[in-house]
């Protein structure tokens, strides 16, 4: 029974209560720590802190203390849940030919990164022209979804949903006007990006790649 009032107190939570004790009360992280994570200023994680408490303690009472023995029990799968994966994804145009003159190149062009992998794409897909487009970066938890623009009116998300070792394992999607025109499982480690074949765009189509750091 005890058990029980204390998984309805902790589901009553808003998702950003819930969140902000388990970065306070369990993981013991400041409150500029908790700012940096959640992305919010400190005077937030104050304010949502005290409300989130507040709320456990009218609900709970004297139970707040099983609370928290009960949420250390649980600490390895927070920490998991919660483990940062840096990760990136680079948007190429594979053509024929040269590019359309309406393609506008990504301004940071290419890499050695880039330009080491090549080879392998030119053997994946055959086309004799890459061209870089798009290129961006984050760093979330696992389990979180990261959105990004793409060229084409589509939008790009990547969840990285477990770490095993040194590979990051993740749910891709890329949308378009609501619907899904690639969906697919990736996985990705450090030296060993995900290719993804996606949709014709302009004279070609568009290829992503993502890598990944499963420690940043």
């Amino acid at each position: 029974e005890e058990r029980q009032r204390i998984d309805r107190a902790l589901e009553a939570l808003p998702e950003h209560h819930r969140t902000i004790i388990m970065l306070s009360d369990l993981q013991g992280l400041a409150y500029k720590e908790i700012a940096e994570v959640l992305q919010i200023p400190i005077g937030t994680v104050m304010s949502r802190l005290h409300n989130a408490r507040k709320r456990l303690k009218n609900v709970l009472g004297p139970m707040l203390a099983l609370l928290l023995a009960v949420l250390v029990a649980l600490a390895p799968a927070i920490a998991q849940a919660q483990k940062p994966v840096r990760f990136g994804a680079r948007v190429l145009l594979a053509t024929d030919g040269p590019p359309s003159t309406s393609v506008k190149p990504n301004p940071e062009g290419a890499d050695e990164r880039l330009e080491r992998f090549l080879p392998r794409l030119k053997q994946l897909f055959r086309y004799s022209h890459y061209t870089s487009v798009d290129r961006h970066r984050a760093e979330v938890p696992v389990g979180a979804t990261q959105k990004w623009t793409v060229p084409g009116d589509r939008t790009l998300e990547l969840t990285p949903e477990r770490v095993e070792d040194s590979t990051v394992y993740m749910r891709a999607r890329l949308m378009r006007g609501g619907v899904a025109e690639v969906t697919t499982n990736i996985q990705a480690a450090r030296g060993n990006p995900a290719v993804i074949g996606g949709p014709r765009w302009e004279n070609g189509v568009l290829i992503i790649i993502v890598w990944a750091n499963a420690n940043p």
